[in-house]
C-alpha cells in the first residue's frame, strides 16, 4: 500500500520528470473538402498542418461529368469547410452541400469576383450557349494571389482563430510565391502577345487574358462533339491568325483537336488544368501552372520555326 501511495504521489508532484514528459495534445485538424485540386492545393498552402484536405474530382476526372462515390459522402459529412468554384462548374456537389448540417461553412471563390463571359473570335456554333461566365479562375495567378488565396484564410482563421497568426504568414508566403510565378511567366510571354492558340475546351481564357494572347475555342462544354462545319470554321479561322498550337486536356477525348492539327500544321499540346498529387509536375498549384505555361511556350515558338 506504502509503495502505491508513494508512487501516485511521484506521478502527481509539481516538476516530476513524469508530469514534465506528459504528451501535449494537439487541436484537431481541420477537415477541409475542395471540388477540385487547384483549390485543395491552395487550402494546403496556406493551413499547412493545420488542415487536412480532401479533393473530389481525383486526377484524370473532370469536374463536367463527375459523379460523387459513397465514400467521399462520407468524407464529406464530416468537414468543416467546403471550397468550390462555382459559377456551374462544380454542379456534381450540389446535392452533398444540401444535405449537410449547417456546422459546415461553404466558400465559393467565384462569389463577388467579375468573371470573364465566354465569348468565340468571330465564331457563332451551333446549338452554344452565349453570354455566361467562365468559371476557370484559379488560371489567373493574380485572381488566385488577390481574391482566392485570401478568402481560404480568411475561411480558415474563421474555423482556428488560435492559428491566425500562422495562416497569415502562410497566405504571405504562398502570395509571395505567386507573384513571382505570375513575374515568370509575364516575362515568358511576352514576346508572344497577340498570338493565337486553339482550346479544345474553354478552360484557358483566364491565362490567355492575363497574358495578352487570345484563344480560339471549338468547344465550351467538352461532352458536346463539335459539327463538321463548326470544325471547319475553326480551321479556316486557325489558319488566318496564324495558329501554332492546338491545346489538348487529358480529361478529353483529343479527336477534335488532332483533325484539326493535322489540317493547320500545328502541335497538339497538352495542358491539365486540374493537375493532382502523384502527376509529375502537376502536384501544387505553383508547378501546375508552370508545366502548363512551359508546354504551352514551347508550342507557341514553334510558328517561328
Amino acid at each position: 500500500m506504502r509503495f502505491v501511495l508513494l508512487a501516485m504521489i511521484l506521478f502527481l508532484e509539481p516538476g516530476c520528470g513524469l508530469l514534465r514528459t506528459a504528451p501535449v495534445v494537439r487541436p484537431t485538424r481541420a477537415v477541409v473538402v475542395a471540388s477540385i485540386y487547384p483549390l485543395a492545393s491552395i487550402v494546403q498552402s496556406i493551413g499547412r498542418d493545420e488542415v487536412h484536405v480532401i479533393t473530389l474530382v481525383p486526377a484524370g476526372a473532370s469536374p463536367h461529368t463527375f459523379e460523387v462515390t459513397p465514400g467521399q459522402v462520407k468524407d464529406f459529412a464530416r468537414a468543416e469547410l467546403f471550397v468550390q468554384v462555382g459559377a456551374g462548374l462544380d454542379t456534381f456537389a450540389e446535392k452533398l452541400v444540401t444535405a449537410q448540417s449547417s456546422a459546415m461553412k461553404t466558400l465559393t471563390i467565384t462569389d463577388n469576383l467579375d468573371m470573364l463571359r465566354y465569348e468565340h473570335e468571330e465564331l457563332d456554333a451551333d446549338g452554344h450557349e452565349h453570354g455566361h461566365f467562365d468559371p476557370h479562375v484559379w488560371l489567373d495567378p493574380l485572381i488566385v494571389k488577390e481574391h482566392i488565396a485570401p478568402l481560404v484564410a480568411a475561411a480558415l482563421m474563421e474555423m482556428r482563430p488560435e492559428m491566425a497568426a500562422r495562416i497569415r504568414d502562410n497566405l504571405a508566403e504562398f502570395r509571395s510565391e505567386v507573384e513571382q510565378l505570375h513575374a515568370e511567366l509575364e516575362e515568358m510571354f511576352r514576346p508572344y502577345e497577340g498570338r493565337s492558340f486553339i482550346c479544345l475546351h474553354a478552360a484557358w481564357g483566364y491565362l490567355a487574358a492575363r497574358y495578352n494572347l487570345r484563344t480560339i475555342v471549338v468547344q465550351e462544354f467538352p461532352s458536346r462533339e463539335p459539327s463538321a462545319g463548326w470544325l471547319a470554321q475553326v480551321v479556316d479561322l486557325a489558319k488566318r491568325a496564324d495558329v501554332s498550337a492546338v491545346v489538348i486536356e487529358p480529361q478529353f477525348s483529343p479527336k477534335a483537336a488532332q483533325t484539326i492539327a493535322e489540317e493547320i500544321g500545328a502541335q497538339v499540346v497538352t495542358l491539365d488544368p486540374l493537375g493532382g498529387p502523384g502527376l509529375p509536375g502537376y502536384q501544387t498549384y505553383i508547378e501546375m501552372m508552370r508545366t502548363n505555361a512551359l508546354s504551352l511556350l514551347r508550342a507557341l515558338k514553334k510558328v517561328e520555326s
